[in-house]
């Protein structure tokens, strides 16, 4: 968990445009910061930062275990 100013410098923003930008941040997913500390977590900020350039699947794009659960529990007999 870091302040806004290091979680600004994480996405290569300065605090500044980090506070301009954060409204468009959120709307695009950045995880918000801890309602208590106010702080940001850089790990969920890296996964967010992997989902939006395609690293990683988005949650909408993954597959859901349950989808075809009934068929594949058939072919096991």
């Amino acid at each position: 968990m870091v302040p806004a100013s290091k979680a600004a410098r994480r996405l290569g923003l300065t605090l500044s445009e980090f506070s301009d930008k954060l409204p468009a941040l959120m709307d695009a997913g950045l995880p918000r910061a801890n309602p208590i500390t106010g702080f940001y977590d850089l790990k969920a900020m890296d996964l967010w930062m992997d989902r939006a350039s395609g690293l990683l699947p988005s949650p909408s794009t993954e597959i859901d275990p349950c989808e075809g659960f009934e068929e594949r529990l058939a072919r096991l007999g």
